[in-house]
């Protein structure tokens, strides 16, 4: 993903990039093409005077590497999930205001124009409130990366913050942006051994909304072939997706079942490029509270914790709406 980054960066004519590696991970060296700056410290790096940094390595580094680096940036995008624990997110979260930093977490599903046009037809037409979600994403893991081996990757190893829960957390993500905010999470992770790792591989949740809608979720690590599909339910219509199809329809009471949207030939990177032009918008505004901001993405790590939770004791876990991670 920090490849698919600095190329994304350059096409938006950004040249002066440097790329801090522990060099850990399956690429030892970028490809020569790149013509960018790698360095191995800290102390290098910061002393170049970024203007922005990209936070793409394993997902329970997230958090000390943008405390480390919000001192010396104007923003800072954390790829998703923001962190493995939302717990570690209240002083990244304190630094940020203080520093005045611009953040924003990379959920890049919601940039994909099936998810937009969603959004758009809910906002054209009289549907009312969203009664239930259902969304289920797969695939299977070897698959994933084949020129690497799964096992060492950081989605298969639990200290790096893996498991499908918080790597396919998009689906999560997604429904607490279309209905709103977690009442209680009810959650089963089913054991299955085929992939011999330490995380969990197949996860079903359950969610109650504050607003009375329900999702349901399905993530696992272990579908052949891929897919990834959904079912908005309104009060007066309804939408369904398909990202094998690339469709989206919809039906509206008293309506025909039509195509919102299709293209079987979209380029999934254009998600990533309009992602990255509203990061790079906000650090231009200076916008420090957005849709996107770190405070904004920790709902949904909570609800995984809670599916953790849920999981372990098998009983339906209630949200703290308490205490709140904000500006």
């Amino acid at each position: 993903i920090g490849q698919r980054h600095i190329k994304n960066l350059q096409k938006r004519g950004i040249n002066n990039i440097v790329a801090l590696r522990s060099k850990k991970g399956h690429f030892k060296k970028l490809p020569s093409e790149f013509n960018i700056i790698e360095l191995d410290s800290w102390d290098d790096a910061i002393n170049l005077k970024p203007d922005i940094a990209i936070i793409a390595n394993p997902s329970s580094y997230h958090i000390d590497s943008a405390i480390r680096v919000c001192e010396s940036v104007k923003g800072i995008f954390i790829e998703k999930p923001l962190s493995n624990s939302s717990s570690s997110c209240k002083q990244l979260i304190k630094n940020l205001n203080e520093k005045k930093v611009v953040s924003f977490v990379g959920h890049n599903l919601m940039f994909h124009p099936i998810i937009e046009n969603i959004i758009k037809f809910h906002d054209n037409n009289d549907v009312g409130q969203i009664i239930n979600i259902q969304c289920q994403a797969g695939q299977w893991l070897p698959d994933w990366h084949p020129y690497e081996n799964y096992k060492s990757a950081y989605y298969s190893r639990k200290d790096l913050g893996g498991g499908v829960s918080l790597t396919l957390i998009h689906e999560i993500h997604l429904a607490l942006e279309l209905a709103g905010l977690p009442k209680s999470v009810y959650g089963e992770i089913s054991d299955f051994k085929q992939l011999d790792v330490d995380v969990d591989v197949c996860s079903d949740l359950l969610i109650k909304h504050i607003n009375g809608a329900v999702s349901q979720i399905h993530l696992d690590y272990l579908q052949r072939p891929s897919h990834r599909s959904g079912l908005v339910t309104f009060e007066k219509g309804w939408v369904s997706y398909d990202f094998r199809k690339m469709e989206l329809i919809g039906q509206i009471i008293d309506g025909d079942v039509i195509k919102l949207w299709s293209n079987l030939d979209y380029d999934f990177n254009d998600a990533y490029l309009n992602q990255l032009d509203k990061f790079l918008n906000c650090v231009q505004e200076g916008r420090l509270k957005h849709q996107h901001d770190a405070s904004s993405a920790i709902e949904s790590i909570k609800v995984v914790e809670a599916l953790y939770k849920s999981n372990s004791n098998g009983k339906k876990v209630m949200m703290d709406r308490k205490e709140r991670f904000s500006f």
